[in-house]
């Protein structure tokens, strides 16, 4: 934190940890669409990444509009999200309870990016950066939109129909 000396600095640092973060959720989405085995979650993943790729041009349009020059940030927040999901993946081996765990860091990894987006909204908001407000404002619109087909599914037919079967099988 030695290098930030205003809250524009704080708020640039923050958005370039946002974009490293959005932009390593695009690879892990990757692996999650290759371990994903229901055809619902893969379609599902399909709209992710096309959300995740809407939201980085956004942040991009962001962090050009404020003349950042990519000030190095890393995305441990959302790699220590991702490292855990890996882990309990590598220790299933039922494909039902590998798509339950894909869901689950699906929601986990929302509610991290909603927070940090939150705070963007709000910093931006401070310094009266009106233009960098409205932009975040439709990032925090597909975040939630995201979120929400993503507890919808966890809610609906996806576990009823195809978890709570197979579940079944796999403890039988």
């Amino acid at each position: 934190m030695k290098s930030i000396h205003n809250y524009r600095e704080l708020a640039l640092k923050h958005l370039s940890i946002m974009y490293k973060s959005e932009h390593q959720f695009l690879v892990y989405l990757q692996v999650l669409t290759y371990k994903a085995s229901a055809s619902q979650l893969k379609e599902l993943l399909f709209d992710v990444k096309q959300s995740s790729n809407y939201k980085l041009n956004y942040l991009l349009k962001i962090m050009n509009s404020m003349k950042n020059t990519h000030i190095q940030a890393g995305s441990e927040g959302i790699n220590g999200l991702f490292k855990e999901t890996f882990k309990l993946i590598d220790e299933d081996s039922s494909a039902t309870l590998v798509d339950a765990t894909l869901l689950h860091s699906l929601i986990l990894a929302s509610h991290y990016k909603l927070g940090n987006y939150k705070t963007l909204l709000l910093y931006f908001r401070s310094l009266d950066f009106q233009q960098e407000a409205d932009l975040m404002q439709k990032i925090l619109y597909a975040e939630e939109a995201i979120l929400k087909r993503v507890t919808t599914m966890v809610k609906e037919d996806f576990l009823i129909n195809v978890f709570n079967p197979k579940l079944e099988e796999t403890y039988a």
